[in-house]
């Protein structure tokens, strides 16, 4: 599908719905532990219970859903015991379960489908961020597997350092693909490594980002990192919150974050300048749901 559609909503001002999380919504429904391996593991085993996912997100309004692909690169997979030369396999999987829930739906060229490049080590450490030459071999195996398959755009996600982003911009671009870099900001707003939002914007676009986001931040803390970052980006900007925290042992929720509350702080961020909005770990097609009354404030 073209992505000249979402690029052209963009242009306009429109607000755009992305989905919310994966990960933390198979807990949810499993009942299961929030292992770091879950969202490969219960892909394979259950295969329908991702495509339903999916399917919730489309219902609710979203109007760009990610594949599961978050996990599925060589060193992810490796940590959790599953053959890494099944990478182009899983990650395929990963995007044929998205188009088939979109086109079961009968939402073929409504709704958009991105590829989602997780972090390479600790999710939220920026130190534990390996060098760019490792980071950009690691996506290009798996941006050449996405781009066999059919995602539509690439979503460079939770980069706690800009490096990270930087590998998976260069590696979509390589392969044709639009990308979009989404990193996560510290509890004073700038990104997670301390790196200024100007500098990251500089260097993210330079190498062919198409917007930048923030991402696995709490809404109160993003509130503060967007009106930063919409000052310094001409691309289009997003944001996609948290409402839930990895404690080591599991997600634990917050159960005050409910649906028109996240509005809330969506609106914030609309009002700063982003157009791209959508839920992190923690939300729930209930929140997407909620989402959509954005599209008139724009």
């Amino acid at each position: 599908m073209s992505i000249d559609k979402i690029e052209a909503r963009l242009a306009k001002g429109e607000v755009l719905i992305l989905d919310g999380a994966i990960g933390t919504e198979i807990t949810r429904r499993s009942g299961l532990p929030g292992t770091s391996d879950l969202a490969v593991t219960q892909m394979i085993k259950s295969p329908g219970l991702i495509r339903e996912l999916h399917k919730d997100y489309i219902g609710a309004g979203a109007d760009v859903i990610t594949a599961n692909t978050y996990d599925c690169n060589r060193p992810a997979l490796e940590q959790v015991g599953i053959d890494p030369s099944r990478v182009a396999q899983i990650t395929a999987m990963a995007v044929d379960l998205a188009r088939e829930a979109r086109d079961g739906a009968g939402r073929e060229g409504e709704v958009f489908i991105a590829g989602s490049l997780g972090p390479l080590g600790s999710d939220y450490d920026p130190d534990d961020v390996p060098p760019l030459d490792v980071c950009l071999s690691v996506y290009r195996e798996q941006v050449e597997a996405m781009a066999s398959s059919g995602v539509d755009f690439i979503l460079v996600e939770t980069a706690a350092r800009v490096r990270s982003a930087r590998a998976g911009v260069k590696a979509a671009v390589e392969m044709g693909l639009t990308a979009w870099a989404s990193l996560i900001a510290d509890s004073k707003g700038r990104v997670k490594s301390g790196e200024p939002w100007g500098e990251a914007v500089e260097v993210l676009l330079s190498d062919g980002a198409s917007a930048v986001l923030i991402n696995c931040t709490q809404p109160e803390v993003l509130s503060l990192a967007m009106k930063e970052l919409a000052q310094q980006s001409a691309a289009p900007v997003g944001a996609y919150a948290q409402c839930a925290r990895y404690k080591g042992f599991g997600w634990e929720f917050g159960p005050s974050m409910s649906p028109q509350r996240y509005l809330g702080y969506a609106r914030q961020w609309v009002d700063a300048g982003a157009r791209i909005i959508g839920g992190c770990c923690g939300t729930t097609p209930e929140h997407i749901r909620a989402l959509g009354s954005l599209r008139d404030q724009a």
